[in-house]
């Protein structure tokens, strides 16, 4: 019960940095005479990639003092680090799950690609840059900090490896639920087993960190790559997802998840 106080506690301080990001972004807004709902909501939109950036660097910069305080490695070591291309099977896995999830249900896409737009008008390429930087590089280590790091290992210490992952993804599938409902939770969720077996059998966070990067990159390249809809859609993503699952059934025949560990 412990460690799932622990965990919720996580969730809730980064779920609280950004509300307080958003709220302090709000501030501003008024400030500078926007006072219409309408207008402020349209603005804060906008804004996403912006606000998710900053509380994705609070939120990193916050679990970096916590464990140097414990005099804790943040990345734990790992003999397998040495050789990261056991990583390589799951992130192709990753990609190919996410762009079928991501050709079948929209997902967030939509709004960050409106950020994107509203950032690159200002500043030729600025948009794709902070792209770029949040999806691929930001939130990965955010989340994977959250959910990886803290939050598997802190239930290992109470339930089975297998029990932790599933937990754990889980809770990451439902700290996506408000970016697109719950098909996107449910699609978060599934990533999260996959994300949780890598952390666990390579014992490398910066491995889960590489995948979990490759996982959000359709999302990025949807942005810019405008790809065929309708059954052609539908027939990509079928076979996208079907590559990802026997990929990965392939992956897990030679590492073993064990429910005593």
């Amino acid at each position: 019960m412990k460690q799932m106080i622990k965990c919720v506690l996580w969730v809730l301080l980064n779920f609280a940095l950004q509300f307080i990001v958003q709220v302090a972004m709000s501030i501003y807004a008024v400030a500078q005479g926007m006072r219409d709902d309408a207008v402020l909501n349209a603005w804060l939109m906008d804004n996403l990639l912006l606000t998710t950036l900053i509380s994705n660097v609070i939120f990193i910069a916050i679990a970096g003092a916590v464990f140097a305080g414990k005099k804790v490695r943040l990345f734990p070591d790992s003999e397998r680090e040495k050789h990261l291309g056991v990583c390589i099977v799951p992130c192709v896995a990753a990609f190919l799950y996410s762009l079928g999830f991501s050709l079948l249900f929209e997902g967030n896409s939509a709004m960050i690609q409106n950020s994107v737009e509203y950032y690159s008008e200002k500043v030729s390429w600025l948009g794709t840059i902070m792209m770029v930087v949040d999806l691929l590089i930001l939130a990965p280590i955010a989340e994977e900090l959250l959910c990886r790091r803290i939050m598997l290992d802190g239930l290992k210490k109470r339930y089975s490896s297998l029990v932790a992952v599933v937990i754990s993804a889980v809770i990451f599938g439902a700290m996506h639920i408000m970016a697109g409902g719950p098909a996107l939770a449910i699609g978060a969720a599934v990533m999260g087993l996959l994300l949780g077996m890598v952390y666990v059998l390579t014992g490398s966070l910066r491995a889960a960190i590489i995948v979990h990067a490759a996982a959000n990159l359709p999302d990025f390249l949807l942005s810019v790559v405008t790809l065929p809809e309708g059954t052609i859609s539908a027939v990509i993503a079928a076979v996208c997802l079907a590559a990802a699952v026997l990929l990965m059934l392939w992956w897990s025949r030679h590492h073993h998840l064990n429910s005593g560990d």
